[in-house]
């Protein structure tokens, strides 16, 4: 799946599809897009660690096939095919599917979480009067998906409306349809949030219609 950031004329649709839900409820929904949702900086760790133990093993594996018995190897050269090693397999952690798959997806799972928790305090969804803003959050590194909602949203709507936009958006992602996953995922909120939290008499745009982007 290979998902890459939106230009400004995908941008400007998101925005739109945002509009165009909060035009039918009193609810808000913000939509962030980052690149990354954590550093994960144990992987180059865990990469290097790895790199020096398969380079030693390997050079204790040609020294046995020739000799036919194990090597007492010098320190030196064994400090030396350590470093080599570990820099080698710290460098190769660094590449994308390498790093995915030391960070585990579990980690994973969880640093985006707490990353869409973080913004939601962040931009202030928390604020609203009604307290029915709906985070809907897309980390491209760990291609995940994350939606939350305020109070509000928590009592009337529950986790069956948050499974049902994420399935939506992931159904999307799949497909690498990146601003088709915004807008499949901002539909699937406005319909609920219609239903639980109708257009009022009055009602007013508390946080901007735009699809906030961020890096690492």
């Amino acid at each position: 799946m290979a998902l890459q950031q939106l230009d400004r004329a995908a941008a400007a649709r998101v925005d739109t599809a945002v509009t165009e839900a909060e035009s039918k409820t009193s609810a808000e929904i913000v939509t962030i897009l980052a690149e990354k949702s954590d550093t994960y900086l144990h992987v180059p760790y865990q990469g290097g660690l790895l790199g020096m133990a398969l380079v030693v093993g390997v050079a204790v594996l040609v020294d046995w096939m020739r000799f036919g018995e194990l090597p007492v190897m010098h320190v030196g050269y064994f400090v030396s095919l350590s470093i080599v090693g570990f820099l080698v397999g710290a460098m190769l952690a660094r590449f994308d599917v390498f790093e995915r798959w030391f960070a585990g997806d579990e980690i994973m799972r969880i640093e985006t979480r707490e990353r869409a928790h973080q913004l939601f305090v962040e931009h202030g969804l928390f604020r609203t009067s009604g307290r029915s803003a709906v985070l809907l959050y897309v980390s491209l590194f760990e291609r995940m998906v994350v939606v939350l909602g305020d109070e509000a949203c928590d009592q009337n709507l529950g986790q069956a409306f948050y499974d049902r936009v994420v399935d939506r958006m992931l159904s999307e992602l799949q497909k690498g349809q990146l601003e088709n996953a915004f807008v499949a995922g901002i539909q699937t909120a406005g319909e609920g949030l219609a239903q639980a939290f109708p257009k009022s008499a009055g009602d007013k745009n508390e946080i901007e219609d735009r699809l906030i982007v961020l890096g690492v």
